[in-house]
């Protein structure tokens, strides 16, 4: 019973797996329908075959991962830090005297701006200090946007705030408005991910002429997310394969990665 209930398990997972998969090769070929020749037939290693191209072109579709370093904070730490940031501030800004605010925050969406433990408390304590003074004439219920065109007057992990006054701390709240980590990804991110799929070349070659890899760049969470590298890029790949591209879904978006070729071990 174990066994089967094992296989509609895996038959179900695979089955997600190639839908998904189908649905990123169409999404591939919107943003390429310069590419396209013929329909397009699900296989396995590689994923797609062109079959009606000349020569035969195979796609193998992989996805893009960010690599977390030991020393990074995780995307969950990285939320639990914003929270504490604005739990901290709020209750400075209280003590000082501070009129009912609602205040919304915009953290920076940059890895380059990620929060660590002994940060926040400092920058809880300047939100709290740059929100403290409000005008006297300031309406119940008036949003008082901060001038976000400052570069001096935000902290550096902050692009934006707002202030709306309310009528007492309770109808309030201090808030982190969604947001994510963003960057490029560089030539040794599309480097790692090409890496494992090279092993598999010899066999994909079995039932095509020609490979190519679709790299597709998928949001993970609500916390982390490297885009695909910027346009023009300033760096090639090595690698057996053909051809290699990078795809954001949605849009959907495509670049293609120059390679430089190199014959399989």
């Amino acid at each position: 019973m174990g066994g089967e209930l094992d296989s509609v398990v895996r038959n179900v997972a695979y089955k997600k797996k190639k839908e998904a998969e189908r649905r990123y090769i169409e999404a591939f070929f919107q943003s390429r329908p310069d590419l396209q020749v013929g329909p397009v037939q699900d296989e396995e290693e590689p994923d797609f075959l062109l079959q009606e191209s000349s020569p035969m072109v195979g796609v193998e579709v992989t996805y893009f991962t960010a690599e977390q370093q030991k020393w990074e904070s995780s995307p969950e730490e990285q939320d639990s830090l914003r929270q504490r940031v604005m739990q901290i501030a709020q209750t400075s800004y209280k003590e000082a005297g501070g009129r009912p605010l609602e205040v919304q925050v915009i953290f920076r969406p940059d890895c380059r701006f990620r929060l660590s433990k002994r940060r926040a408390p400092q920058l809880a304590q300047e939100l709290a200090d740059l929100v403290l003074p409000q005008p006297e004439n300031i309406s119940l219920w008036q949003q008082m946007p901060v001038d976000t065109g400052r570069d001096d007057l935000l902290p550096p992990e902050i692009e934006g705030l707002s202030t709306l006054r309310v009528p007492t701390h309770e109808h309030g709240g201090w808030f982190d408005q969604p947001g994510g980590w963003t960057g490029h990804a560089t030539k040794a991110d599309i480097v790692r991910i090409v890496a494992p799929k090279e092993l598999k070349i010899p066999v994909y070659r079995k039932k095509c002429e020609e490979i190519w890899l679709l790299i597709v760049f998928r949001p993970v969470g609500d916390s982390t997310y490297l885009r695909p590298p910027t346009e023009p890029l300033p760096f090639s790949v090595a690698t057996s394969f053909d051809r290699i591209f990078c795809m954001e879904p949605f849009g959907p978006r495509s670049l293609e990665v120059p390679v430089t070729r190199r014959t399989p071990k």
